[in-house]
């Protein structure tokens, strides 16, 4: 635990309490084990049944699926207002500060903290997934002996391109020249290939995120 929660505990003059990575009595998931992560809403689906955010990110068992009816202000004319979303909880990194209550599979109301990626996705532009998708693939061909100079250069003027991109579609210029270009993902080694099919899953969700209407 942080000393800091451990050092209140001590003065409090009560018991100290410790955590062990086991199954959570409190929590939906599995305790924390890696110190960087935190249980979070990750993904979710609308009543159309698509997929939002990086839903296979975590196998069968690592996540569980519970059910939020998101209602926003009504002032935001939000796109997926009024829907009960299905929605992952699991292991993640980037985690906001934001959280949603949701109820479980077993009836129980449980408040989970929300990815920053689904954050944008519900709130904002909806350009941030693509960036770090982006940003992703540029790393993971970056030195890659795997990746064809003709590609690695492709990808290394999309990241400048994307930098400098103050909208959706200079920004998305830039990543359709490196999806025209991309090789067989099968083709790539180590990260890279992850990272390209990524990059592909986020521009197709992102097409999608474009298409659906604000309500009233």
């Amino acid at each position: 635990m942080p000393r800091e929660t451990v050092y209140r505990q001590y003065t409090a003059q009560g018991p100290l309490v410790t955590v062990r990575a086991v199954q959570s009595a409190k929590g939906p998931g599995q305790m924390i084990q890696d110190p960087d992560a935190a249980e979070a809403i990750y993904a979710f689906q609308t009543e159309d049944g698509i997929w939002w955010g990086p839903h296979d990110a975590l196998p069968p068992g690592q996540y569980v699926t519970a059910a939020l009816p998101f209602s926003p202000d009504p002032r935001t004319q939000n796109r997926f207002a009024g829907q009960v979303l299905r929605v992952r909880i699991g292991q993640r990194e980037d985690v906001s500060p934001h959280a949603a209550q949701v109820q479980l599979a077993d009836g129980k109301a449980w408040r989970a903290r929300v990815t920053n990626e689904l954050i944008n996705l519900l709130f904002e532009d909806g350009q941030t997934p693509t960036r770090r998708a982006m940003r992703d693939l540029y790393y993971a061909t970056a030195g890659n002996p795997r990746v064809d100079s003709g590609f690695q250069a492709v990808v290394n003027r999309a990241a400048d391109a994307m930098a400098d991109a103050t909208d959706d579609e200079a920004l998305f210029v830039a990543v359709r020249e490196v999806l025209n270009a991309a090789p067989d993902d099968r083709n790539l080694g180590g990260a890279a290939a992850p990272a390209l099919r990524r990059l592909k899953a986020v521009v197709d969700e992102y097409e999608r995120w474009s298409r659906v209407g604000r309500t009233s």
